[in-house]
């Protein structure tokens, strides 16, 4: 019986066609109609005073900290590439929408793409190490029920100065259980014909690690009735427990149809969750019992990416259940930073399923790789230099071609918001000019504030000249010696993000703002490439 089955597997194998094949070119004659993007990062830009945000840190990360305009600004990209390139498309976002793992964030990126729903057809999205508390900034969650990193990052999650001690945790961060929660009720608001009510849920137990509380998984899972819908199955697990401790368990996979080309197989994307730990992933790698810190297996989910044997397995069911289809795996981590039960994983499927393709982000550059069963595809960031997002092409069985729309200030056309006269660079708080601040994050904070301040009246200067009586603005100090400075600093920005918000982001200005702030983020993501690694 097993010679048999071993000799099965190998004619199914021999069988199937080779890996699929990557071909970049300028113009794609019938693209998919999907419009693919990831790590803008948009961050809590008035977040508390914390240690990430430091000279110190930035030399050892260096995207700890990013031009203030790069992250006021950022949004402004990501929308005007929306805005202007996703007509018709269906959105696939590849993780790391968000920075800090803070509930703001998350409000911010999800007004974003849902204000041009009537351009794109919606959106999905796999999500990232940085969106949620713990994986893309800081220590793991583990043997304690509360501790001082807890209490800080909620902190870092609001927007006064001073904060509050919060009351209970998951008031203002955002962890992984809670994270698949917002998502699944952002899935229902799209025109999928997906809801809740049409999910099979049962209860299993969770496995048990010595740092962690005893908790049950809520399993649920969707499948359209409808097999022509863009949104075809979806899988999800949370912990029925509250508990931080046990978030990381939390889980999202879904299934999506991108069509077929006329004589093709039907093509389907599977988007996977590579943030799917063994155990609470640890920035750094150490974790504390009695008192006594060692090292442990543990990974550092910045770096590592990892898919638990249960997502895989699932990922396998999928693909068996639908003969004669092309699958596109999609997910945040790249495979190189894939721990080794994870690349057997990806290996073992693709090896029985060669006709696939694995996309990526997490790198912010960008790249194409080809492994033994099949070719990786790598998007860069709508943040980071350059701006790009991909559009795909599936010309014939094994064949796909794409696009890397990468973004310049040629591409924004404006003559007059994207001329010298706004280009920071070189001046006194451009973009740069943080590198030279002083040290500390309570100077950075000051330092952050008042590049904020400045900007925001720039850019008043440059859309509605004598909107703000500049002259006499009362503009505060660099840097400040107490807490009613920073308050009465605070209060400034404040009111200057308000009034953009009620005015430059009104429909009146709306264009003119995105392209200014699409050539500011530009113009400091390349003045911050340009230093990376010679500071």
């Amino acid at each position: 019986m097993k010679l048999l089955k071993a000799l099965s597997f190998v004619l199914i194998t021999f069988s199937l066609e080779a890996k699929i094949t990557l071909e970049q070119r300028q113009n794609l004659n019938d693209p998919l109609p999907v419009m693919i993007v990831a790590d803008n990062q948009f961050t809590n830009l008035l977040a508390y005073p914390h240690l990430i945000r430091t000279k110190m840190i930035d030399k050892i990360i260096s995207v700890s900290i990013r031009p203030p305009q790069l992250d006021l600004f950022s949004k402004d990209m990501f929308e005007y590439a929306i805005k202007n390139h996703s007509q018709g498309k269906h959105l696939i976002h590849l993780g790391d929408a968000l920075n800090l793992g803070c509930k703001n964030e998350w409000k911010t990126f999800t007004k974003v793409i849902n204000s041009h729903s009537d351009t794109h057809k919606g959106w999905v999205m796999a999500p990232g190490n940085h969106d949620f508390f713990f994986y893309g900034n800081g220590g793991g969650s583990r043997a304690f029920k509360k501790t001082n990193l807890k209490n800080l990052w909620e902190k870092i999650c609001q927007t006064d100065y001073p904060v509050k001690k919060p009351k209970k945790y998951k008031t203002h961060l955002l962890s992984k259980d809670v994270f698949v929660e917002y998502y699944v009720d952002e899935l229902e608001k799209q025109n999928f014909g997906f809801s809740r009510e049409k999910m099979k849920c049962h209860l299993r137990r969770a496995k048990k690690d010595r740092h962690e509380p005893d908790t049950e998984l809520k399993v649920c899972f969707y499948e359209a009735e409808d097999k022509s819908s863009f949104l075809q199955k979806v899988y999800t697990v949370i912990p029925t427990s509250n508990d931080l401790r046990v978030s990381y368990k939390a889980l999202i996979l879904q299934e999506l149809n991108l069509g077929s080309a006329k004589g093709q197989p039907s093509i389907k994307a599977i988007l996977m969750d590579s943030t799917d730990y063994p155990e609470s992933p640890l920035l750094p790698a150490f974790r504390l019992s009695n008192g006594r810190s060692f090292v442990t297996a543990s990974q550092n989910a910045g770096q590592v990416g990892s898919f638990r044997e249960t997502q895989l397995s699932v990922v396998k069911d999928w693909i068996e259940n639908s003969p004669n289809t092309t699958y596109l795996l999609m997910a945040h981590h790249p495979v190189d930073t894939f721990n080794k039960q994870s690349k057997e994983g990806l290996d073992k499927i693709t090896a029985q399923y060669p006709n696939t393709l694995y996309v990526s982000a997490h790198t912010h550059g960008g790249h194409t790789k080809e492994f033994d069963h099949f070719n990786e595809l790598n998007l860069g960031s709508m943040t980071d230099f350059q701006p790009q997002y991909i559009k795909l092409e599936y010309k014939k069985k094994g064949t796909l071609s794409f696009k890397r729309k990468t973004f310049t200030v040629e591409d924004i056309q404006d003559p007059l918001l994207c001329s010298d006269t706004y280009n920071m660079t070189d001046k006194e708080f451009g973009y740069t000019a943080y590198k030279k601040a002083r040290n500390g994050a309570k100077r950075m904070y000051d330092f952050t504030l008042s590049t904020i301040e400045r900007s925001l009246i720039q850019v008043f200067e440059a859309i509605v000249p004598g909107y703000l009586d500049t002259p006499s603005l009362e503009v505060g100090p660099t840097y400040c010696r107490g807490k009613k400075c920073r308050i009465e600093k605070l209060t400034r920005v404040k009111n200057l993000m308000k009034e953009d918000d009620q005015v430059l982001r009104h429909k009146d200005y709306l264009s003119q703002r995105l392209r200014y702030g699409s050539c500011q983020v530009l113009w400091s993501s390349a003045a911050e490439s340009a230093l990376s690694g010679k500071d």
